[in-house]
């Protein structure tokens, strides 16, 4: 173990641990509570900040005058939780080839252009099953004060967009794990000025602040039913919500192909709530065995002489 790891006896970090941290951009606005919850995360998340595979990260909030500092996953940490949920379940997982798209709709293998795509799809597979996802470069995209890229969107624009994507399609395989997880690359426009990404600008200057309003609204909705469906604890539950989402979708609420992915989220969660059960059940008929605690069914009645009923009956 080096200097640097975690224990999970830890309670604070330590002045090493504080001093590399000041050094990755955390400052002096942050407070000992921010730092304990960060530690409590890298615990429970079993990830390591002194190998990128989660950050803490200070943003202004204008009604506490300072930086208020969250944790925050990287692709790595991502892909990390994914393959230890996979193990853990003894199921596997892999991608199929990322596209990228132009602005007309066109299908790249390989993003060439100088200039950045309009979006990208990654799809992951579960066991058999596909969860795709489609991250938009004008909904993720960091910008500067006149509204260009700016940092790694600047110069990587290919792979921090495919990088928000394959964080999507992994929170949709994995919703029990990744479920209100997000990565600094999908949180980067959170940073940019007014707390717009290119999408909502273009939404409030062509078609007025009320679409740019409902669009907002919809995607509060849609996190928050996410978070419902990573909660549900039964069968029953799941339907409830699956029957919500049909009903906003008649009524012509919700898109299309949210739907297919709210139901699909849905189906894998019942599923994985199931699959524990059985597990559990299992383990306790065993625990029960190795305790001498199994309850035997009862002997079966010996059966009656036939003639003897008769005369009883007589």
């Amino acid at each position: 173990m080096t200097a640097l790891a975690i224990r999970d006896d830890q309670t604070t970090f330590d002045d090493f641990q504080i001093a590399v941290l000041r050094q990755s951009g955390v400052d002096e606005d942050v407070s000992n509570a921010e730092l304990a919850a960060f530690l409590h995360t890298c615990q429970r998340r079993q990830l390591d900040p002194f190998a990128q595979q989660i950050y803490l990260i200070g943003r202004y909030d204008k009604q506490k005058g300072r930086k208020v500092y969250k944790a925050q996953t990287s692709i790595d940490g991502f892909r990390l939780i994914a393959r230890r949920a996979a193990d853990r379940s003894a199921i596997d997982y892999e991608y199929e080839d990322t596209v990228w798209f132009d602005a007309d709709g066109g299908r790249h293998e390989v993003w060439l252009s100088d200039k950045p795509p309009a979006a990208v799809k990654v799809v992951v597979v579960r066991n058999g099953r596909r969860f795709d996802a489609t991250a938009r470069f004008a909904a993720y995209v960091q910008t500067d004060r006149n509204g260009n890229p700016s940092g790694q969107w600047r110069t990587m624009f290919d792979t921090m967009i495919a990088k928000c994507a394959e964080a999507l399609a992994l929170r949709k395989a994995f919703p029990e794990d990744l479920g209100g997880l997000y990565t600094a690359e999908e949180m980067g426009q959170a940073d940019n000025p007014n707390g717009q990404t290119i999408q909502a600008q273009a939404e409030r200057t062509d078609n007025g602040s009320r679409k740019a309003l409902k669009r907002v609204e919809y995607e509060a909705w849609f996190k928050d039913i996410s978070k419902r469906i990573s909660e549900v604890t039964s069968r029953e539950e799941g339907q409830k919500i699956w029957r919500e989402i049909n009903s906003k979708r008649d009524k012509g609420e919700c898109v299309a192909d949210d739907v297919k992915d709210l139901r699909s989220l849905i189906a894998v969660r019942i599923e994985n709530v199931e699959a524990r059960a059985a597990e559990k059940a299992a383990q306790q008929q065993t625990d029960d065995a190795i305790e001498g605690r199994v309850v035997e069914d009862p002997p079966a009645p010996e059966p009656a002489d036939h003639h003897e009923a008769e005369e009883n009956v007589a």
